[in-house]
């Protein structure tokens, strides 16, 4: 299981955190938690931490599998600068992997609002069009943050490069803030070894939870 999150250390071994904006109480510090039973190392020419784009990704190996999964996390603050958020999410596109990618997080950019009439070039098909020519592809297409007296956005997503391993994917409601949970669970081998040394085999699911 991989999580994504925003904000809070919680001690564990295969822990992953980025810097935090200063002066910045909250949106802010992005996260990634592993299972302990993979090996996850982070990336660091991947990372960074700016006004307008906050970014980590690990790479974890797969012994069963020669091509390591490459994940990461990638957000925008909600009063960030969309072309500069698009300038770098484009650069990041272009040092990952073409395959075995997921990036998760909170880009607020609502999906929903995606135009398709020809002309109008808003900031989420922008959006769109950068993750696609990347050969990434979104697994939610449903409302993922909801406020009352509001309209319901798909701003939080994972996008993937393999969207034909996806098995299921879905919100799940936390009762804990605006944001609902999002997750995927994808069609990954993994041979994990046990304390007597013996082998199983097991399919890993990709559940990024929990935002506070």
């Amino acid at each position: 299981a991989v999580v994504s999150t925003q904000s809070g250390h919680y001690g564990r071994d295969n822990s992953f955190y980025q810097d935090t904006s200063q002066n910045k109480a909250k949106g802010t510090g992005v996260a990634v938690y592993v299972a302990d039973y993979l090996n996850a190392e982070k990336i660091k020419n991947l990372g960074g931490c700016l006004p307008d784009v906050e970014s980590l990704f690990v790479c974890i190996t797969l012994q069963s599998n020669p091509n390591p999964l490459t994940c990461g996390v990638v957000y925008m603050p909600p009063y960030g600068n969309f072309e500069t958020f698009l300038s770098e999410f484009n650069h990041l596109n272009n040092l990952l992997p073409k395959s075995n990618v997921q990036i998760l997080d909170d880009f607020n950019l609502d999906l929903l609002k995606i135009n398709f009439r020809s002309g109008i070039n808003n900031a989420p098909t922008q959006f769109e069009d950068s993750f696609m020519q990347a050969g990434l592809s979104p697994v939610i297409s449903i409302p993922t943050h909801r406020r009352e007296g509001c309209k319901p956005l798909c701003i939080d997503n994972i996008l993937t490069s393999n969207p034909e391993n996806v098995i299921l994917s879905g919100t799940i409601d936390t009762l804990t803030g605006d944001h609902l949970a999002v997750f995927e669970i994808t069609n990954i081998h993994i041979k994990t070894e046990s304390k007597k040394e013996k082998s199983t085999d097991c399919d890993s699911a990709l559940i990024p939870l929990l935002r506070s």
